[in-house]
């Protein structure tokens, strides 16, 4: 071969793996096929973070095998791989809500992230066409909507105003803010969820809520009660684990200073047996489901914090039909 064809050919045979390999690099990029790396949560936190919530997907994956059937309608027979192994190859490894008090923007900070498998731009995609944040109300999220930074990230970022004299007020409870970043959870639960009340993130979410339902936030801090409670609770800490073919249990921690006198305590367990237990199961109730106290124990302190445990039936039925009805729509 003449040398002058030689280099032709040559040439030819770069533009051909060139081209593969930008096509190659168009469609990872815009569907995510290739497996993307490991991404943890923690790379989101920052030093006003004060909410994490994690769901481990791994955790859950026994259950989604347990309920994919043997095949999926809609897809060809003859791919390679088993529901269950498609479930585990595009399922993220882990999501999150991340959110905490910025009061240099008068705002409360709000991140979901989730670290996608696979598949992620391809689901962003169809996130933002359905308009999936619009149903969480309250937040001001950012016009991006659902965003990959890069690969292996999902991301959206919201805010929630905070009242003008938010910082005032919370300062004159808790004088100064610490800028120590939040250790990460264990990463052993399907869900675990801390709120760390160490600069008054209590008072601040309370004058949030008190906002958003037309009352004064200000109003928060008549009620000295009220106010001795949130300002003693150090932390917020829930677990949420798969213990049976259709039971979930969900155990709850509130640590409380050690200056918490008796007085303080007995109201937060009068608070947490009149208030916030029916509320749970009032709520479990509108979804079929049943949530009770662990072996009937009512929450109680133990080593200066205050622990209860529910179990929640009746869920394996509600993923059922939603997973069926999902099926049917493929």
């Amino acid at each position: 071969m003449k040398r002058g064809c030689l280099l032709i050919f040559v040439a030819v045979l770069l533009v051909l793996f060139m081209g593969g390999a930008f096509a190659v690099y168009r469609v990872n990029s815009n569907y995510g096929v290739f497996e993307a790396e490991a991404i943890p949560y923690i790379t989101h936190i920052t030093e006003n973070t004060r909410i994490q919530v994690v769901l481990q997907t791994d955790e859950a994956i026994p259950l989604i095998k347990s309920l994919l059937p043997d095949e999926l309608e809609g897809l060809p027979g003859s791919l390679p791989w088993s529901p269950e192994e498609i479930a585990e190859m595009v399922l993220p490894r882990e999501a999150s809500i991340l959110a905490g008090s910025n009061y240099e923007t008068g705002q409360l900070d709000v991140t979901l992230f989730a670290n996608e498998r696979r598949l992620g731009p391809a689901l962003v995609s169809l996130l933002n066409q359905e308009g999936a944040l619009a149903s969480i109300e309250g937040v001001n999220w950012s016009s991006a909507g659902f965003t990959v930074p890069r690969r292996g990230e999902i991301l959206a970022v919201g805010t929630v105003a905070l009242a003008g004299n938010a910082e005032s007020q919370i300062q004159n409870y808790f004088p100064s803010r610490s800028h120590e970043a939040m250790a990460p959870l264990s990463g052993q639960h399907l869900v675990e969820a801390i709120l760390d009340n160490r600069d008054g993130e209590l008072l601040l979410i309370a004058m949030v809520v008190a906002g958003k339902m037309g009352i004064p936030p200000a109003f928060i801090f008549s009620d000295e009660t009220v106010v001795g409670l949130l300002t003693h609770i150090t932390a917020i800490q829930l677990t949420v684990n798969i213990t049976g073919q259709d039971e979930l249990t969900l155990k709850f921690s509130i640590p409380t200073a050690e200056d918490t006198d008796l007085a303080q305590r007995m109201a937060l367990i009068g608070a947490v047996n009149t208030v916030i237990i029916p509320e749970v199961q009032r709520r479990a109730t509108l979804y079929q489901l049943d949530a009770s106290l662990d072996r009937g124990r009512q929450p109680d302190f133990v080593e200066g914090a205050l622990e209860g445990t529910l179990v929640v039936t009746g869920w394996r039925t509600r993923v059922e039909q939603q997973l069926s009805q999902a099926l049917a729509v493929m």
